[in-house]
């Protein structure tokens, strides 16, 4: 009996540590046909400039990093509450995400999603996008002196857009 135990406690241990180590996954399973609509052409277009202020008061932004649309769905929502809070907009500091490790998300979820580059002076464009909920997703990085001194935030923010809209948006 003391043997069972001593099983059963080391399995919820385990099962414990796992839950901790892999919480930013999400659990709902993803399913491409909840993000099916998003590869219809479109008659929407969605711009913006993702930018930072650091601690210091010097202003950074996105040139050069990939900017993602990424499909609204049960798997979306999921994963932005789990890493931010919210599933409507948030800002990290990018520290947060470090202690999960590589992401493990369904490589059908990144998939699904349109990518860009922020040009120059952190300004992004996607045209042609489908009517429907997006998160449009972002990173400004710089770094220090050394590898270990680098910084810098992610960011997204959940639009709408329909009927031939052009959306601005501004992140944070």
């Amino acid at each position: 009996m003391k043997v069972q135990l001593s099983v059963l406690a080391a399995a919820l241990a385990l099962n414990a540590c796992s839950w901790n180590d892999n919480r930013w996954l999400p659990r709902e399973i993803y399913q491409p046909t909840s993000t099916a609509w998003s590869t219809q052409p479109g008659t929407n277009s969605v711009t913006g400039q993702a930018m930072f202020t650091t601690l210091t008061g010097e202003t950074r932004d996105c040139a050069g990093m990939t900017v993602r649309l990424v499909p609204d769905s049960g798997y979306a929502r999921q994963r932005f509450m789990e890493l931010y809070g919210s599933d409507v907009s948030g800002v990290s500091n990018g520290l947060v995400f470090s202690k999960y490790g590589p992401d493990l998300s369904d490589p059908r979820y990144l998939i699904a999603s349109k990518t860009t580059t922020c040009d120059a002076s952190g300004k992004f464009s996607f045209d042609n996008v489908a009517n429907g909920t997006w998160y449009v997703v972002s990173n400004v990085v710089w770094a220090g002196d050394s590898a270990p001194d680098s910084r810098g935030s992610a960011m997204f923010k959940r639009i709408q857009v329909k009927d031939g809209q052009s959306v601005d948006v501004s992140m944070p």
